[in-house]
C-alpha cells in the first residue's frame, strides 16, 4: 500500500517536471531525490529560515513557495526542485543527468546545511511555547 502511494506521488512529481522542463513523459528516465525530515512538516511555514536560505541559494533561477516548485538551471543544466510538506524533492531527467546532478549536488548540500536551521527553529519554537505556558501559569 505504501509503495503504491509513493509511486503515485512520484508519478505526480514527474508529471510536474515534464511540464516545467519540457521533457518527454518517460517515467523510467527520471530520477527523484527526496529528503524526509526527521519529524513533522517541512513547508515554508514550518521551516521559514531553511526555505529562506534555500531560496536565497537558488535565487538566480527563482524561488519555491509553499508546496511549489521551480526549475533550477538553464539549457541542459536544469532540474526541478519541489516543496512538499513531507520534504523537498529534486526531479532530474536522466538525459540531462550529468549536467543536472552536478547542479543538484550543491542544492542538496544547501538542504543538508539548512536542516540544522530547522532544528534551531524547532528549539526556538519549543522555547517560546514553554515560556508562554509558564507565563500563563503565573
Amino acid at each position: 500500500m505504501l509503495l503504491a502511494r509513493m509511486e503515485v506521488q512520484m508519478e505526480r512529481s514527474i508529471n510536474r517536471a515534464v511540464k516545467l522542463l519540457g521533457t518527454p513523459q518517460e517515467y523510467d528516465k527520471y530520477l527523484s531525490i527526496k529528503l524526509y525530515p526527521p519529524h513533522g512538516c517541512c513547508c515554508s511555514h514550518c521551516w521559514p529560515e531553511t526555505w529562506r536560505a534555500v531560496n536565497s541559494f537558488i535565487s538566480p533561477y527563482g524561488h519555491v513557495c509553499h508546496e511549489g516548485d521551480a526549475v533550477i538551471g538553464d539549457g541542459d543544466d536544469k532540474f526541478v526542485l519541489e516543496s512538499h510538506e513531507s520534504g523537498p524533492e529534486i526531479i532530474v531527467y536522466l538525459a540531462l543527468a550529468t549536467a543536472s546532478t552536478a547542479l543538484a549536488k550543491p542544492s542538496l548540500r544547501a538542504f543538508q546545511k539548512n536542516i540544522e536551521n530547522n532544528r534551531q527553529e524547532l528549539r526556538s519554537q519549543s522555547d517560546n511555547l514553554l515560556r508562554e505556558m509558564s507565563r500563563k501559569r503565573l
